[in-house]
């Protein structure tokens, strides 16, 4: 069987990742939620499916007819946010029948860990604080306990940015709170690059945290957006988070993040 990844959630982050295999020369299927998308997917990537778990499960086993899984679908911030368990327990199911799946690597988020527990790494005990850092944990152990024959790889990015996402508009006519704390970013290029190695390279199942290593608080790099944009902003009086994400597997082999958050935002 020929190496095909598939990837569930061709969207901000997957359809860059799935773009970049195609470049390669690798063969690449994928997945959208929304019928307007999926003509206008289609025009670069020909095996794209409409899939809407858990109610709608048609198109899987095209889906599933793969050496490699990316699986790309965080929970909602909403009412349907419930549905999230339901969708991670027919795709932990489905790759566990399907013995041609070699490698799967689950996107999770570094909202695994508690927003007090200051420097973490991936040798620390996760402790979520949120709904979504709860679901995406216990998520992260159901991919952990798929047969020992699979290479299973977890990603857990920090604050993403890139196309679209500058985090100075995240504060638009409000101040932003905790000014000491820490900043946690990666930018889309370098998450890319990274998804893209431990899918096409012959490491162990393991965890991955991804952050870029910047050294500022929050009162530092937005003041520093804010020169860049021409504005200003202001601040809320208030102590928070202290978490500050290390990448130490990364540092491990070596791997050089190469997007510093303060020189690839796009101000706009």
């Amino acid at each position: 069987m020929n190496m095909v990844t598939s990837i569930i959630g061709l969207g901000w982050l997957g359809l860059p990742v799935a773009l970049k295999l195609k470049k390669q020369g690798y063969s690449v299927k994928g997945s959208t939620t929304s019928k307007e998308k999926l003509s206008h997917l289609k025009q670069d990537i020909e095996n794209c499916y409409l899939l809407n778990l858990p109610n709608e499960t048609g198109t899987l086993s095209e889906l599933f007819d793969t050496t490699m899984l990316v699986i790309n679908i965080p929970p909602k911030i909403n009412s349907e946010d419930h549905l999230f368990e339901e969708k991670i327990k027919i795709i932990v199911d489905k790759v566990s029948e399907i013995e041609s799946i070699q490698k799967v690597i689950f996107i999770s988020s570094t909202s695994v860990y508690g927003a007090g527990q200051g420097v973490v790494n991936e040798s620390h005990t996760t402790l979520p604080t949120t709904s979504s850092g709860t679901k995406l944990k216990w998520a992260e152990d159901q991919f952990k306990c798929l047969r020992e024959d699979k290479i299973i790889h977890i990603v857990r990015p920090s604050g993403l940015i890139g196309p679209n996402r500058n985090p100075l508009n995240f504060f638009k006519n409000r101040k932003i709170p905790s000014p000491n704390s820490p900043v946690n970013f990666i930018h889309l290029d370098d998450l890319k690059e990274i998804i893209f190695e431990l899918l096409t390279e012959d490491y162990q199942s393991n965890t991955w945290n991804v952050s870029y290593p910047l050294d500022l608080d929050k009162k530092s790099f937005y003041e520093e957006l804010a020169r860049r944009a021409g504005t200003k902003v202001e601040f809320e009086d208030s102590i928070g988070p202290n978490k500050k994400i290390e990448s130490i597997n990364l540092e491990k082999l070596k791997w050089k993040l190469k997007n510093s958050p303060l020189e690839r935002i796009e101000i706009v």
